[in-house]
């Protein structure tokens, strides 16, 4: 699982119909966020670093609940 911080991307659906591009995104997209000695604790929510700080939060986010889930129904 990974995060793609989408560049100009239009949706998927915009509430009436849908827009004919489908997953997975292959347009412009920002930096990745890379750790430094295994942690992204240098990302800030402003700054230079928000979309990033962004992407990670949405990861992290994510990955606890699938883990949480996974916990609780005993399998991946």
């Amino acid at each position: 699982m990974y995060v793609v911080d989408a560049l100009d991307k239009a949706p998927y659906f915009d509430g009436v119909k849908e827009s004919g591009a489908h997953p997975p995104y292959t347009g412009r997209h920002g930096p990745a966020a890379r750790p430094r000695r295994g942690h992204f604790d240098h990302l800030r929510p402003r700054g230079r670093t928000a979309r990033q700080f962004s992407a990670a939060n949405l990861y992290a986010t994510i990955r606890l609940t699938l883990t949480v889930w996974e916990h609780y129904l005993g399998r991946p």
